[in-house]
């Protein structure tokens, strides 16, 4: 089941972010697991939060990078988010519910002058023999409905900006990855040729902008969930 959450803080300074100079280093006995991942355009490197405290395993995430899996506390109220790590400042942060034992991915999208958070349950049972599981999460900060294809297979269609696509079954193997608006070319961007590996769980992610250049420049890249 997908369950999606965006949000979206300023980039301002947080009164008493002295609770998040510390990390969190224990496993909570009520605990989830949360991948956090960097898809925000121009933040350089974040670091994840859960409840106001730095993840010690979430820090200086690079953009279009992720974290392992983090053990952090559940409940229906968890503050997730992430700083920019240079200035220990809030970068966007959402609310959310965590079960105990169920695996979530958090990723920070759009472009850190307007910054948004996007949120997911991980289903990460094994694809059936010979098949790997590959989803679609559109970061980007234009308002584009995203298509994204494995050689001619549809990961997932209409994907519009700060949502995410429940996970595909595919045959294991390599094929070019491209994702874009199929109603305006310029935007389709090409993640080159990527291997999925029988029983590899993978999330493509669509970053950057239409305008953007360079780094900042609508791209593809595929982050593994197991």
């Amino acid at each position: 089941m997908k369950k999606i959450i965006t949000g979206l803080l300023s980039v301002a300074v947080i009164a008493g972010m002295a609770s998040c100079s510390k990390s969190s280093n224990s496993t909570p006995s009520n605990s989830a697991q949360v991948m956090y991942v960097n898809g925000c355009t121009g933040s350089q490197n974040v670091d994840g939060t859960s409840g106001g405290t730095k993840v010690s395993g979430a820090a200086t995430i690079a953009y279009q990078k992720n974290s392992s899996y983090q053990s952090v506390t559940a409940g229906s109220n968890v503050a997730l988010g992430f700083l920019l790590s240079s200035t220990q400042t809030s970068l966007a942060s959402a609310m959310l519910s965590l079960t105990n034992g169920n695996n979530y991915s958090v990723y920070a999208g759009g472009v850190v002058t307007a910054p948004y958070v996007v949120y997911a349950t991980d289903v990460l049972t094994s694809p059936a023999a010979g098949n790997a599981k590959v989803r679609f999460v559109n970061l980007c900060s234009d308002s584009l409905s995203v298509t994204a294809n494995a050689g001619s297979i549809a990961i997932a269609a209409n994907i519009t900006r700060g949502s995410i696509s429940d996970f595909k079954e595919i045959v294991a193997g390599s094929y070019s990855v491209k994702a874009g608006d199929p109603t305006n070319i310029t935007t389709v961007a090409d993640g080159g040729t990527q291997t999925f590996g029988q029983g590899k769980i993978y999330t493509v992610m669509y970053t950057g902008s239409k305008t953007g250049t360079t780094g900042a420049a609508l791209a593809v890249t595929v982050i593994a969930n197991n």
